[in-house]
């Protein structure tokens, strides 16, 4: 497997039900993706368009059939996704902390050694109140030299 690769990342929140343009983000990087054994990991930064010094690290690792979304920098969580299971998961940012819960409805993990695709559909509550229906779909192609 090669470390370099395109990157593009979709990520839709339905909020009652609905969807407009500010719950939708589409990120085009270049990033790492590697296989260790049985596990995945999708590796990317994101730059603030408010303040580009400022990068944000994405990890997406995929064991078996456990996602787990990690993001390190102004804001931090740590989301585990896992097929018909609810997880408790921290969310911490620059004001303070708090717990979601996460439950993940589907995982479609089509990657290859050289690419693909993973798509993920979960929903998100604080105390089990309902506050968005999510949709995210990664497409992994070989970056050419």
């Amino acid at each position: 497997m090669s470390n370099k690769y395109i990157i593009a990342v979709t990520g839709k929140q339905y909020i009652n039900g609905n969807l407009d343009d500010e719950d939708c983000t589409e990120i085009l990087t270049v990033g790492t993706y590697d296989r260790k054994g049985n596990t995945q990991y999708i590796l990317y930064k994101e730059y603030s368009e408010d303040n580009p010094p400022k990068e944000t690290t994405f990890l997406i690792k995929i064991e078996g059939n456990i996602v787990t979304l990690s993001r390190d920098g102004f804001s931090k969580y740590k989301l585990i996704l896992e097929k018909g299971v609810r997880h408790k998961c921290e969310y911490s940012t620059e004001e303070g902390s708090f717990i979601l819960g996460v439950f993940t409805e589907n995982i479609d993990n089509k990657l290859t050694d050289y690419g693909g695709t993973l798509s993920i559909s979960y929903s998100l509550d604080i105390d089990s109140s309902l506050i968005s229906k999510n949709e995210l779909n990664v497409i992994i192609k070989e970056a050419k030299n």
